[in-house]
């Protein structure tokens, strides 16, 4: 088993005296290390390319830039490093520092993260909509470097036409925890991309990843074409309603795999296809395509697969059955299973469960790739009816899944189970009822919320800087869920806007883009 002792001492210590950047941005040493708070509205790309000496090096390759919680940060310039890039979201209650791309000097939006040092994220969400155009880049957060370290801790990571991880160097360790990824890949611009994390062909030292939350995937979780893997790990992973052009867990070429304790619900709502030139891929029969997939044995080769739940709705079962060219997908590819040999019995069990809250099957895209595969236009792969901080992948504890992980404990992402994760980090939202769609809005804005009962209701709507720019009074609203529709007023220029929902002196929020 690996050791991650990378993820302690990854941090140089030292005092470093109090510095001022412009921007009213505080730069202060709290135990030896230096902590750079950046104000919500900042233009982050200046802040960190600009935090040099005269020579050009850097203050402090070491510093952490601490963002504001329910913070907005565009980013003009990608960021580029040959040095840790370290971000966190200050302690507290309230959204993780939302970063975004704004377009540049060249009216180019630029990728978020392109860097060629270390990187440590934690509790930061990462949007590739790429504010008021809401057209997401090809790969927008992008680790390079060769040996490079990766953490991400309590992240969320949405719209990207790629990938949410993209591995771009040999030697790379990635250990991911604690996060929720969804809406990557896009349909009609890029048929074949879609991926949790994309190794792009390189040799990969390390990919771990543990309790996270994945949905609307269009492609693979895990995508490693080429390159050899020597260990990796999925393990309390919960997959969610993933289109899976390819499969879900490519594996490959890997020494060392280990797949446990995951929930895989339509893990390929897009179902094994016969005689789609999209679907090939490195199987004997080239012909079928499979969830879990090696290309590989090598003389150390060893896989753990056990404790997991694939499972499809009956409402997809129907659908796989009324085509006559569309099956089931099966679980593990014939070169898995003499892999796992006898243990093959062992790797998965089918149970459907259903989760207190996450996004459907989007069911006009899915008829529409193939009832009418060029409608005009394409319905969207990544509907907006839950946002991404709203999502709760718990489920009863009636069902098998509950108890069916290792020390019977839940399969899937343990942090939506209070009594096994704990208190854990903040990482997402205080606005667990409160959603608007569409989103990117384009002229009416529908906001929908539950209150605990009846109650006067306001709304309001702010910009990147914190301006109140709208006040709306949505009325008495009863007990229960509501929706209340506002018309966005036409001068308001497109971009990225937080909005308040007040009743009975609480206050929930929420993000959103204006794209007239």
């Amino acid at each position: 088993m690996k050791n991650f002792t990378f993820l302690i001492n990854f941090l140089k210590t030292g005092t470093k005296a109090l510095f001022i950047i412009g921007l009213s941005i505080l730069s202060v040493s709290v135990m030896g290390q230096r902590v750079v708070q950046v104000p919500s509205g900042t233009e982050l790309s200046s802040v960190i390319l600009g935090d040099t000496l005269d020579n050009g090096d850097p203050v402090d390759p070491y510093t952490i830039y601490e963002l504001e919680r329910n913070g907005l940060y565009p980013v003009a310039k990608e960021l580029n490093l040959h040095r840790i890039l370290y971000l966190r979201a200050a302690d507290g209650d309230g959204f993780l520092p939302f970063l975004y791309a704004q377009k540049d000097a060249s009216n180019h939006y630029p990728k978020l993260i392109n860097t060629k040092g270390d990187v440590v994220l934690k509790n930061i969400h990462l949007s590739n909509a790429n504010g008021p155009d809401a057209n997401p880049k090809w790969g927008g957060f992008r680790v390079g470097g060769t040996n490079t370290r990766v953490i991400l801790k309590g992240c969320l990571f949405e719209y990207d036409k790629a990938c949410s991880v993209q591995i771009r160097a040999d030697s790379i360790k990635l250990y991911m925890e604690n996060c929720v990824a969804a809406k990557t890949g896009n349909y009609a611009a890029y048929n074949g991309n879609g991926r949790l994390v994309d190794t792009r062909g390189y040799y990969v030292d390390t990919i771990v990843v543990k309790n996270t939350t994945v949905y609307y995937m269009q492609d693979r979780v895990l995508r490693n074409m080429g390159g050899e893997i020597n260990y990796c790990e999925f393990d309390h992973v919960t997959v969610v309603n993933n289109q899976g052009m390819h499969g879900v867990f490519a594996f490959a070429k890997v020494h060392h795999a280990k797949l446990t304790n995951n929930l895989v619900i339509n893990g390929e709502y897009g179902g094994d296809r016969l005689n789609d030139p999209e679907q090939t891929g490195p199987y004997p029969d080239n012909l079928h395509i499979y969830m879990v997939t090696m290309d590989t044995i090598f003389d150390d080769t060893q896989l753990e697969i056990h404790n997991n739940n694939f499972a499809f709705t009956p409402d997809l079962i129907e659908f796989f059955n009324s085509i006559d060219t569309i099956y089931k997908p099966m679980v593990l590819a014939p070169l898995v299973k003499s892999v796992l040999g006898a243990d093959t019995a062992n790797a998965y069990i089918e149970e459907v469960v259903d989760f207190n809250k996450m996004p459907g099957i989007p069911w006009d895209f899915l008829h529409a790739i193939y009832t009418n595969p060029q409608p005009d236009p394409m319905p969207n792969n990544w509907p907006d009816d839950i946002g991404i901080e709203n999502v709760d992948a718990g489920y009863a504890h009636s069902y098998q899944s509950y108890s069916a992980a290792e020390g019977n404990k839940p399969l899937g992402d343990l942090k939506w189970f209070p009594e096994f994760w704990g208190v854990g980090e903040n990482y997402a939202s205080d606005a667990a009822n409160t959603t608007v769609y569409p989103n990117p809005v384009k002229s009416v804005a529908t906001f929908k919320f539950t209150i605990p009962k009846a109650s006067n209701v306001s709304i309001n709507i702010y910009n990147i800087t914190g301006q109140n720019v709208a006040s709306i009074d949505a009325g008495h609203m009863q007990k229960g869920e509501n929706t209340f529709t506002w018309e966005v007023n036409k001068e308001l220029p497109d971009g990225v806007y937080m909005f308040t929902v007040n009743y009975l002196n609480n206050v929930s929020s929420g993000k959103m883009v204006i794209s007239k």
